[in-house]
């Protein structure tokens, strides 16, 4: 019970640890120089101002935790059809931003986004007779899907990066 406990803590922290590894690590490749070449990138008219991602990924990361809690809540100990794609998909969010900012490589950025959709896509099949699960996953999916969409802009208005 215990461990299922601390197990729990670790799913709603995990993404907020990721991160942080992925900034302290990285973070030669997540400097201004990398994000002024963002920023000289043509743009959909629809990307949010700069000060929208940390909040809204702040809120994502928190969701994204309790749904898998609620999914695996009351679970028998067969957790690997959730655990799998769910850490899967975690290390393709957290790849993503050292990819794109860090190399610069918008469409293999691509490529990883498409991926995060079709596992996040299929962890929402799984978890659609748990309803809480489910509906806290939903508004992660659906930032991925405009993600791609940001990113597919990119890539198709900027031939030449």
């Amino acid at each position: 019970m215990i461990g299922r406990i601390i197990f729990f803590i670790f799913l709603i922290l995990q993404p907020f640890i990721g991160n942080a590894i992925t900034s302290k690590f990285f973070n030669s490749n997540l400097n201004s120089k990398n994000r002024t070449w963002y920023s000289k990138l043509k743009q959909s008219p629809l990307t949010p101002p700069s000060i929208v991602f940390p909040i809204v990924w702040s809120i994502l990361y928190i969701l994204l935790g309790l749904s898998a809690v609620f999914y695996l809540m009351g679970q028998s100990l067969n957790l690997v059809p959730y655990i799998l794609p769910y850490e899967a998909q975690m290390l393709l969010n957290f790849a993503w931003s050292v990819v794109f900012f860090g190399l610069q490589k918008p469409k293999i950025s691509l490529i990883i986004i498409f991926a995060m959709i079709g596992l996040t896509g299929y962890l929402l099949w799984i978890s659609r007779g748990k309803k809480l699960a489910f509906w806290t996953l939903l508004p992660y999916f659906l930032w991925i899907l405009f993600a791609m969409y940001l990113n597919f802009y990119i890539v198709v208005n900027n031939n030449d990066k």
